[in-house]
């Protein structure tokens, strides 16, 4: 994967200190099953990633052509 100019003269540390407030571990509940999850907080905002919630009941995918992640619940 290429490089983006930002990513060669700062390095990942430095653009993850400014995109990201605070990063933790935490637990979500979903479908009465407790997962551990990295959230990250941004402006207020609460993000989790979709590969987190998945489970038996919940797929995560990515739709390459449309440039969409695919969340399925069974």
């Amino acid at each position: 994967m290429r490089k983006g100019r930002a990513e060669k003269q700062y390095g990942l540390k430095y653009l993850k200190d400014r995109l990201v407030d605070d990063e933790r571990n935490g637990k979500l509940w979903t479908y009465g099953v407790e997962k551990a999850v990295t959230a990250i907080e941004k402006s207020g905002h609460n993000y989790v990633k979709l590969r987190d919630l998945r489970d038996s009941r919940i797929d995560i995918a990515y739709d390459a052509k449309a440039g969409v992640p695919l969340v399925a619940v069974k």
